[in-house]
């Protein structure tokens, strides 16, 4: 599939924020207060891909959030995904998300984080 407007088919009702996206993405930095919080990721697969041509890890503050992320077998092209996870910011070092491309590049739509209280 090519994406525009009318492709973007399922699990949504933001598909304008699926009509951009980040290839190639290594980290996002929040520089904020020691606390719990939600780290929403927005991803989706754009193109019609080979099974295996972008695979990638996803991980926070050192932890693993996503291994092997194959957003074209996983979910298919053009399906918008939506992964939530609580994350802690300790240490004065805040909240650092990185994206490690094991095959093709990273990809991302939206990034989003939200103190809990």
């Amino acid at each position: 599939c090519t994406l525009n407007i009318k492709t973007v088919k399922k699990n949504t009702e933001d598909k304008p924020l699926y009509y951009y996206f980040l290839e190639g993405v290594k980290q996002f930095r929040f520089d904020v207060p020691n606390g719990n919080y939600e780290l929403e990721l927005n991803f989706m697969e754009p193109e019609k891909v080979s099974k295996n041509e972008r695979v990638f890890n996803v991980s926070c503050n050192g932890e693993t959030l996503l291994a092997n992320l194959n957003l074209a077998v996983d979910y298919g092209c053009a399906v918008a995904v939506k992964k939530r996870f609580i994350v802690k910011a300790d240490k004065q070092g805040g909240v650092v998300v990185d994206f490690e491309a094991l095959k093709g590049q990273s990809i991302l739509n939206g990034i989003k984080l939200k103190k809990l209280n």
